[in-house]
């Protein structure tokens, strides 16, 4: 008797915890939603791992846990990558690398390009910043 009331007593308790954790769950239908990313932010004493971040109008409109993507939403996966609000590239070397040098190019003209391909982004940004 004891061992039957301690089974539904558990079970209850397992059905509970799985509704609600389905509760908590929100959908986001608007907005770009960056899903699984980890925040860093100067307003957060450590960094926010698995959170999700929806951006409206340019601007960061939520940070939860908990949300899932709706059927007009943006959905960019973050996962394994860090989103630092504010942070930018304020020093950007148009013409030339002076994190890669010509060994380093010749034995990585993968990070080579990439970076060709990135600097132009950069400094636009940069120069938009600082009008």
């Amino acid at each position: 008797m004891r061992n039957r009331l301690l089974a539904r007593i558990l079970t209850s308790l397992i059905v509970l915890n799985v509704g609600s954790a389905a509760q908590a769950q929100r959908v986001v239908d608007q907005g770009i939603m960056i899903e699984n990313v980890t925040l860093i932010s100067p307003e957060r004493i450590a960094p926010l791992l698995h959170a999700d971040v929806v951006l409206r109008d340019g601007r960061i409109a939520e940070i939860a846990n908990n949300l899932v993507p709706g059927p007009h939403a943006r959905r960019i996966e973050g996962r394994g990558r860090f989103l630092v609000p504010g942070l930018i590239d304020s020093h950007v070397h148009v013409g030339h690398s002076a994190a890669l040098d010509d060994d380093a190019i010749d034995a990585h003209p993968e990070l080579w390009a990439s970076y060709r391909a990135q600097v132009p982004r950069a400094y636009l940004a940069f120069v938009y910043v600082h009008r």
